[in-house]
Formats: structure tokens, C-alpha cells, sequence
């Protein structure tokens, strides 16, 4: 099952209750990584074999970008624009039920396919 890393924007509410329903969460707050970079976020995410959840569309975007054009690689990537932290927890689960490591793994995920 997919491991999650919740990047500092995401609401620590998420990261509860998905925890509460049994999923491995990790939040940038729990990692003590507040304020840290996005690419040391990317690179502390996969390190920990965590696919990372972000609402800084564009700036993981453009990294994901970056880090297959030097042939870099990193767990996954879900971007999301802010939307009901009930909608988030849905469409994580979701993700998390239909993906593996091998589906995420140098992939950029949207929120909104699961939504």
C-alpha cells in the first residue's frame, strides 16, 4: 500500500484522519521539515519510499520536470488544487486503493482523477 508524505500546505486534519482509517501518513510537521525546500521535500519523501501530496501545483510540477530531465527519479508526485478536506481524504483513498509504488514511482498524480 502506498505511503504518503503530506507536504506542509496540506492541513494536519488530513493526515489524522487518514491515519485514523488505518493509512501510513507522514506530515512535514511529524518529519520536522517545516519551511524546508520543495525539491529537499521531494527528495526526503521518496527517501522515506513516501509519494508526496502537495497543493504547490506549479512548483512540483516544474520539479518533476527537472528531476526526469537529469534523469532523477523520486516515488510520485499527487498535486491537488485546494478543495473540502472531505474530498481530500475521498480522493486519497481512492488514489492510494488504485495505485502501487510501480504506478506512482517518477509520476505526477492529480487529485482531481480521483475525485
Amino acid at each position: 500500500m502506498l505511503k504518503l508524505y503530506l507536504d506542509e500546505n496540506v492541513p494536519e486534519a488530513v493526515g489524522l484522519a487518514l491515519k485514523l482509517r488505518g493509512y501510513d501518513v507522514l506530515t512535514t510537521l511529524e518529519a520536522g521539515n517545516k519551511g524546508n525546500s520543495d525539491r529537499s521535500q521531494l527528495e526526503f519523501a521518496s527517501s522515506q519510499k513516501r509519494v508526496i501530496f502537495t497543493f504547490n501545483v506549479k512548483d512540483f510540477v516544474n520539479l518533476h520536470l527537472q528531476l526526469i530531465s537529469e534523469g532523477k527519479s523520486h516515488k510520485g508526485i499527487i498535486v491537488s488544487k485546494q478543495v473540502p478536506i472531505k474530498k481530500l481524504i475521498e480522493g486519497l483513498i481512492k488514489l492510494i486503493l488504485t495505485n502501487t509504488e510501480e504506478t506512482t514511482s517518477n509520476n505526477l498524480l492529480w487529485l482531481s482523477n480521483y475525485l
